[in-house]
């Protein structure tokens, strides 16, 4: 993690432990499930926030398989850093790591989570679209879908 300059972490699970060298203001763990009736948009804004305040490091958000947690709250931060449909942000996600396949409970409440962001439209800190392509080249700071074994 070191040699990529990860310098944040966000655990989306109850069990992989807390990386030595990273600060614990630099870690956040998302106590959750990948299950069906696991309550993960209570953690969605507060997964985009910690994100979002390590503008200057990289990001690892990890699972346990980097298929269902992981990619939820990395579709929720490009859905509400970026100003993307759930749709938008999904396929985003999914061309960066085509493996993902958030459960349909998490899906849902995706859909939850994009009317909220709806709702709060206009609200400073949204990334505009036109600006997506540079983040692109810059790698947007954020290494989503990395896992320890």
């Amino acid at each position: 993690m070191q040699q990529n300059d990860i310098c944040y972490v966000l655990n989306a699970s109850n069990t992989c432990p807390k990386p030595d060298f990273i600060p614990e203001s630099h870690f956040l763990r998302v106590p959750v499930n990948d299950s069906f009736c696991e309550k993960i948009l209570p953690w969605l804004d507060k997964s985009v926030d910690f994100i979002a305040k390590a503008s200057n490091g990289h990001v690892l958000v990890h699972c346990l398989a980097g298929i269902s947690r992981s990619a939820t709250i990395a579709i929720a931060y490009i859905m509400k850093r970026m100003d993307m449909s759930l749709d938008e942000a999904y396929r985003f996600v999914k061309e960066k790591r085509p493996t993902i396949s958030p459960n349909f409970n998490f899906l849902g409440q995706l859909l939850d989570f994009e009317k909220k962001i709806k709702n709060q439209s206009g609200q400073p800190g949204h990334i505009s679209k036109r600006k997506l392509l540079h983040l692109e080249k810059s790698t947007l700071g954020i290494k989503p879908f990395l896992w320890f074994h």
